[in-house]
């Protein structure tokens, strides 16, 4: 089930997760063109898992920039960006895996690494392995930065996600399994008046200590792509600013991102479940 030596948070025997996300924001290369990613392809191939040799490339929107920033009151400050400029926006370049188990997430100021479930038969790596993943890919893409002159990659945030699809609880409908999995979701009134919710959603976010980052929960009905059945998605994702905008400092915030998720996972779900899913510790 998972690679070996001691786990160092909590794990499941039959965890949930079916996706999980690595990934850096920076300032964006202003010397980067699309034909830059054609070259990064040949860059990507040394340090890919899985099947370099078959690696699928493809196009999509760029992602907006998100920053987790902190006013007085603690609260979350909004940011509008405005840019003016002659230049066509740049795509996101995906590099995925022959089995799509794979994926690196390339645009001017992201880099990202997903792994993806791939289907009943598959190993769930463990963190130890996909953050090595991510940092050897990571390294890759630094090294062609400042062989292409770029410019600097400086860090400015790091976000860790995992994605979770749970079943329906055997005999209950979509808000009666929320109110069984998840602890902040409770389906009592006041009164009693209303009864037989059938479906509903939550979303709740965490601040980290000292300004490190928050911690975004959010749990909704979902169709699952495979087989079209109805199950619960749970995403968790912990974002913020690392201590260093380096590789060390990129590596000991997703460190400590990966231990809010899977912790908050744990605090956020019921005992009853996690017996479910085989928790061993």
């Amino acid at each position: 089930m998972a690679d070996s030596g001691p786990p160092k948070t909590p794990h499941f025997a039959r965890p949930p997760v079916v996706e999980t996300v690595l990934g850096v924001q920076f300032a964006p290369l202003a010397q980067m063109r699309i034909t830059h990613y054609g070259l990064l392809l040949a860059a990507l191939r040394q340090a890919f898992p899985g099947q370099p040799e078959a690696l699928k490339v493809s196009e999509h929107a760029s992602l907006e920039p998100v920053i987790e920033a902190f006013g007085a009151d603690g609260l979350r400050t909004p940011r509008v960006h405005w840019t003016i400029s002659d230049e066509p926006p740049l795509p996101r370049c995906w590099y995925a895996s022959g089995d799509e188990q794979f994926l690196v997430q390339v645009q001017r100021d992201r880099f990202i690494f997903n792994w993806r479930h791939p289907g009943p038969d598959g190993v769930y790596p463990r963190y130890e392995a996909n953050q090595a993943r991510f940092q050897s890919l990571f390294t890759a893409f630094l090294e062609f930065a400042d062989r292409e002159a770029l410019g600097p990659v400086a860090t400015n945030q790091c976000e860790v996600t995992y994605v979770n699809h749970i079943e329906l609880l055997e005999g209950k409908n979509v808000a009666e399994t929320l109110d069984a999995v998840l602890t902040g979701w409770k389906l009592c009134t006041s009164d009693g008046w209303l009864t037989g919710a059938v479906r509903g959603q939550f979303s709740a976010s965490y601040p980290m200590p000292r300004g490190r980052g928050r911690l975004h929960v959010t749990a909704h009905p979902a169709f699952r792509v495979t087989d079209r059945k109805e199950i619960v998605r749970v995403d968790l994702t912990a974002r913020g600013s690392p201590w260093l905008p380096d590789l060390d400092g990129v590596r000991a915030w997703l460190d400590l991102g990966h231990e809010w998720v899977v912790r908050g996972f744990v605090s956020i779900t019921t005992p009853q479940v996690h017996e479910l899913w085989g928790r061993i510790s």
